[in-house]
């Protein structure tokens, strides 16, 4: 059988056009995302109200209700649409979010307390400073901020950058200290 030049390009090439058509519907079904909790908040923002505010996770519907729970009493009548919810309440209970899928509660959820203020504070634990080569002396100051779930726990933690005060590019000569990642839970 004769077969040219030209022919085995082409087998190969068709072959491969074919297989990325057929696998393309289950590369783009896969979604990878971490398996986080509701990550609920409640934060008295007035002697009369608490905020809270949780997250809808990726794998529930849209249509996702949710119940609102403060030391174990429901506050709602019907399940809510959105991801927060403002109580009119002068004391600070234990508070859990279930959501409601096609009438159905989930048990799960994780009680929170009201947070003592406004806002969520880190003692930030900085790297020791140091010297360079050159007898330089540097400290470090906070930068980039971002989050994930490092250990799995469906908890983020905060990632902190630490730059050295000396930092350089790689456009200016000279030495720098070091860069350190922190993890904060």
């Amino acid at each position: 059988m004769y077969c040219s030049a030209r022919h085995k390009i082409r087998m190969p090439l068709l072959l491969l056009i074919s297989f990325t058509l057929l696998n393309v519907p289950g590369l783009l079904a896969q979604r990878w995302m971490e398996n986080l909790d509701r990550g609920t908040v409640a934060v008295r923002v007035s002697s009369t109200k608490v905020f809270l505010s949780w997250r809808l996770l990726g794998t529930e519907p849209a249509a996702t209700g949710f119940n609102i729970y403060r030391d174990g009493v429901k506050l709602n009548a019907t399940p809510l649409s959105l991801t927060n919810y403002t109580d009119n309440t002068t004391t600070n209970g234990q508070y859990n979010v279930k959501a409601v899928v096609n009438g159905t509660e989930d048990n799960r959820g994780n009680p929170v307390s009201v947070w003592a203020k406004q806002y969520l504070q880190l003692p930030l634990q900085p790297p020791a400073g140091g010297t360079t080569p050159d007898a330089v002396a540097y400290t470090y100051t906070a930068n980039d901020a971002s989050t994930a779930d490092l250990d799995g726990d469906g908890k983020y933690e905060i990632i902190l950058k630490w730059d050295p005060t000396n930092s350089k590019d790689n456009s200016q000569s000279g030495y720098t200290g070091n860069v350190f990642i922190d993890a904060y839970t």
